[in-house]
């Protein structure tokens, strides 16, 4: 996954990708696992879910919650990888991602992360 091409810390991020033939996540019919659409989710919902003003902060992922794969991720295919802040609840944080191919959905998710930062800073 290449860094993010739009990211405001604590609110929403973009990125995008490509799939390649030398990934080692490609199995047979060059498909990529949905369980890896999630990783990607994941990561930037991580990227958005961070402090503004601590960018660098960690965010551990807790939970996935509706998570969607429509059609395969196959070699080749461009995906647009976005994620947005729904809602914090202290140190929690709800994420809704979506990766896209040609603009269309592909998969989605809502994501709970966890960020130990905002809990330092409030005691």
């Amino acid at each position: 996954m290449r860094l993010p091409i739009r990211l405001i810390a604590g609110r929403y991020s973009m990125a995008r990708a490509v799939t390649k033939a030398a990934d080692s996540q490609v199995v047979r019919h060059s498909m990529r696992p949905s369980s890896l659409l999630a990783e990607a989710m994941a990561q930037i919902a991580g990227l958005t879910a961070s402090d503004a003003s601590d960018p660098a902060s960690p965010a551990v992922l807790a939970q996935i919650d509706r998570f969607r794969c429509h059609l395969p991720i196959v070699v080749g295919d461009r995906l647009l990888v976005v994620a947005r802040v729904v809602r914090r609840f202290g140190s929690t944080v709800k994420v809704r991602a979506s990766v896209k191919v040609a603009g269309r959905f592909r998969a989605a998710a809502e994501l709970v992360l966890h960020c130990p930062q905002a809990v330092q800073r409030e005691q």
